[in-house]
């Protein structure tokens, strides 16, 4: 995207706006996937018929017609404007002129941006401090962070930037199936859901190697459920199954309950976010309680 780009020049003084579109904004919004024409298309400098916002009863002219206009499905999702390096674009008047726009009647878009080469600053609409000041220069190698905060994916559900991989879907996108045996030994649960008469969830934290955390979804019949009651204290087990018998038919364990298992690769599923693929329990090894064990669930 940007790894041979010198970022030396934005101190040059005639490196200016024209040359932050064409050598930065472009290739950011290129990697994420807008084209100038297509579902996530981009609409250069779009003028508007009247040149006045109200809010209240006051009156605010615009002054500036951003660069960039991004589109999704026809409809306009984010408000872009290019700035030379050396100006500053938190609590600046460029940013009143970019939120006046995003709100006008013939825009009317929740997410609006400076950027000045040296950073690429996301507003939302209902709040006043930014949703993120992103380093150009440090995540140069970093598209993930510029497509979580550019992509409508993330536009029109900002909660799933939280949202970790799927540990399923990573073991399907590195090539293994449905015969490949998966064995989890001393995994947190975080939750416990019924989805139906013969079907449970649950979910728990994965780290790999490299640092990162992938969210398992851990699928399983009655039989395993009862089985991995058996193995808790009575008033835990008695606890798990009036909660999860009632509506939302979801327990939070906290990690307090910790399971070894052997399983295999489901089949990618839609989840009420995003489709992810559960691991089919085949086998409950062990299971047992922590009272003082705890987490945050994801």
């Amino acid at each position: 995207m940007l790894e041979d780009f010198d970022f030396a020049i934005l101190e040059d003084a005639n490196f200016k706006e024209d040359a932050v579109r064409e050598e930065i904004i472009t290739p950011i919004l290129k990697s994420v996937g807008y084209e100038a024409t297509g579902n996530m298309k981009i609409v250069r400098s779009k003028s508007i018929t009247h040149q006045y916002v109200h809010i209240g009863s006051q009156e605010r002219k615009i002054n500036i017609i951003p660069d960039y206009l991004l589109y999704f499905e026809g409809e306009p999702i984010f408000v872009l404007d290019a700035k030379s390096p050396s100006e500053e674009l938190v609590n600046s008047p460029h940013t009143e002129q970019a939120f006046s726009y995003s709100i006008h009647p013939e825009i009317r878009c929740d997410h609006y941006g400076l950027c000045n080469g040296k950073q690429l600053v996301i507003y939302h609409v209902k709040e006043i401090d930014p949703v993120a000041v992103i380093d150009i220069e440090a995540n140069k190698n970093n598209p993930t962070i510029f497509n979580e905060y550019l992509h409508p994916e993330y536009l029109e559900m900002p909660e799933k930037r939280d949202f970790w991989e799927d540990f399923g879907i990573r073991a399907k996108k590195a090539g293994f199936n449905e015969n490949q045996d998966f064995i989890f030994v001393q995994y947190f649960l975080q939750d416990i859901c019924k989805v139906e008469d013969d079907l449970y969830t649950a979910t728990a934290a994965h780290g790999e190697p490299d640092g990162s955390e992938l969210l398992v979804s851990f699928d399983f019949g009655q039989e395993i459920f009862k089985d991995l009651l058996d193995n808790l204290p009575d008033k835990i087990s008695e606890g798990i199954q009036n909660t999860i018998s009632r509506q939302p038919f979801r327990v939070q364990t906290n990690c307090k309950v910790i399971i070894t298992c052997n399983s295999k690769l489901g089949s990618v599923t839609q989840g009420a976010y995003e489709k992810f693929v559960p691991l089919l329990i085949t086998d409950l090894m062990e299971a047992h309680f922590d009272p003082e064990n705890e987490c945050t669930p994801k």
